[in-house]
Protein backbone atom coordinates (compact mmCIF):
# COMPACT_ATOMS: atom_id res chain seq x y z
CA UNK A 1 0.00 0.00 0.00
CA UNK A 2 1.32 3.46 -0.77
CA UNK A 3 2.26 6.02 1.87
CA UNK A 4 -1.16 7.68 2.36
CA UNK A 5 -3.18 8.83 5.33
CA UNK A 6 -6.28 7.17 3.87
CA UNK A 7 -7.22 4.20 1.77
CA UNK A 8 -10.17 3.66 -0.55
CA UNK A 9 -11.55 0.32 -1.63
CA UNK A 10 -14.30 -0.85 -3.96
CA UNK A 11 -16.12 -3.96 -2.72
CA UNK A 12 -18.21 -6.11 -5.07
CA UNK A 13 -20.40 -8.80 -3.50
CA UNK A 14 -22.47 -11.61 -5.00
CA UNK A 15 -23.96 -15.01 -4.26
CA UNK A 16 -23.80 -17.92 -6.63
CA UNK A 17 -27.14 -19.12 -8.11
CA UNK A 18 -27.24 -22.13 -5.73
CA UNK A 19 -28.20 -19.74 -2.92
CA UNK A 20 -31.52 -19.04 -4.62
CA UNK A 21 -32.37 -22.75 -4.59
CA UNK A 22 -32.13 -22.97 -0.81
CA UNK A 23 -28.51 -24.00 -0.41
CA UNK A 24 -26.47 -22.07 2.11
CA UNK A 25 -23.64 -20.31 0.27
CA UNK A 26 -21.30 -17.67 1.55
CA UNK A 27 -21.05 -14.27 0.01
CA UNK A 28 -18.27 -14.03 -2.52
CA UNK A 29 -16.60 -10.92 -3.68
CA UNK A 30 -13.75 -8.84 -4.87
CA UNK A 31 -11.88 -6.08 -3.06
CA UNK A 32 -10.13 -3.48 -5.20
CA UNK A 33 -7.72 -0.80 -4.02
CA UNK A 34 -8.71 2.49 -5.62
CA UNK A 35 -5.15 3.82 -5.25
CA UNK A 36 -3.30 0.87 -6.83
CA UNK A 37 -5.96 -1.02 -8.80
CA UNK A 38 -4.85 -4.26 -7.13
CA UNK A 39 -7.69 -6.74 -6.58
CA UNK A 40 -8.25 -9.66 -4.23
CA UNK A 41 -11.04 -12.26 -4.35
CA UNK A 42 -12.61 -13.66 -1.21
CA UNK A 43 -15.37 -15.92 0.05
CA UNK A 44 -17.26 -14.87 3.17
CA UNK A 45 -17.29 -11.71 5.23
CA UNK A 46 -14.53 -12.96 7.55
CA UNK A 47 -12.19 -13.17 4.57
CA UNK A 48 -13.13 -9.65 3.50
CA UNK A 49 -12.34 -8.29 6.95
CA UNK A 50 -8.99 -10.13 7.03
CA UNK A 51 -8.06 -8.61 3.66
CA UNK A 52 -8.97 -5.10 4.81
CA UNK A 53 -7.07 -5.48 8.07
CA UNK A 54 -3.99 -6.76 6.22
CA UNK A 55 -4.05 -3.88 3.73
CA UNK A 56 -4.57 -1.23 6.39
CA UNK A 57 -1.90 -2.75 8.64
CA UNK A 58 0.56 -2.41 5.77
CA UNK A 59 -0.24 1.30 5.43
CA UNK A 60 0.13 1.85 9.20
CA UNK A 61 3.77 0.73 9.02
CA UNK A 62 4.47 3.42 6.42
CA UNK A 63 2.66 6.06 8.49
CA UNK A 64 4.45 5.04 11.70
CA UNK A 65 7.85 5.19 9.99
CA UNK A 66 7.07 8.63 8.58
CA UNK A 67 5.88 9.95 11.95
CA UNK A 68 9.05 8.66 13.68
CA UNK A 69 11.33 10.44 11.22
CA UNK A 70 9.55 13.81 11.59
Amino acid sequence: MSDLSYASFMVRLWREPEAARGRETAWQGELESVQTGQTWRFQGMDSLLRLLVAQLAGSEHHTSDKEKSS
